[in-house]
């Protein structure tokens, strides 16, 4: 749909994937050890929705991360990661791991939002001065987890190219490392400078 034009320029996203595990963590998890989970909720949720939105909106320029402890006693509980990305796109990611459970992607393009939500599927809303019209999208039910594995084996036995490349997860990746390197220092962090480093 973003790609045919039918719902105009994109110009905004807006990404939450939350859940309550923060609540149930032993403190010697490695959950509660910044080396080993950068980022808390965000590198454990949120980097699902970090390569969702670089595909619908290219790659992202640059992060200001907010990350926090609201609630639990452990370094990171809440994040929220402005985006900006070399499309000019804005949006943000959220995550928490106290809340009750969110899994929710929003595009907002100029003609049309169009919004998923794990629990009430794909919607599309158009809302203008003129008119006011929504619409459900069928999206077939399926199990990524038996989706993954079974295009993995897929691609081993024909030796094609999968659809996410190592690439994909280290741009991933560069996201919430930027984040968490952002709140550190309180100011924005550059996805390719962070790259070079590397």
């Amino acid at each position: 749909m973003i790609d045919s034009g039918q719902l105009g320029q994109v110009v905004g996203v807006e990404a939450n994937f939350s859940t309550d595990v923060g609540a149930r963590e032993a403190r010697q998890d490695w959950r509660f050890r910044p080396g080993e989970c950068p980022g808390g909720p965000l590198i454990q949720l949120g980097i699902h929705h970090a390569d969702t939105l670089q595909y619908l909106c290219g790659p992202v320029y640059g992060v200001f991360g907010l990350q926090c402890c609201v609630g639990l006693a452990k370094p990171v509980a809440a994040t929220v990661s402005l985006l900006e990305f070399e499309s000019g796109v804005m949006g943000h990611l959220t995550s928490h791991d106290m809340t009750a459970s969110a899994y929710t992607i929003r595009v907002m393009p100029t003609a049309a939002n169009v919004r998923y939500d794990r629990s009430w599927g794909l919607e599309i809303s158009q809302d203008t001065r003129e008119r006011s019209a929504w619409s459900a999208i069928e999206v077939k039910d399926s199990d990524p987890l038996l989706e993954e594995v079974s295009e993995f084996a897929e691609y081993i036995r024909s030796g094609g190219r999968p659809k996410v490349v190592g690439e994909e997860g280290t741009t991933a990746l560069a996201l919430v490392l930027a984040a968490t390197e952002s709140a550190r220092l309180g100011k924005m962090v550059v996805i390719r400078e962070l790259l070079n480093q590397a």
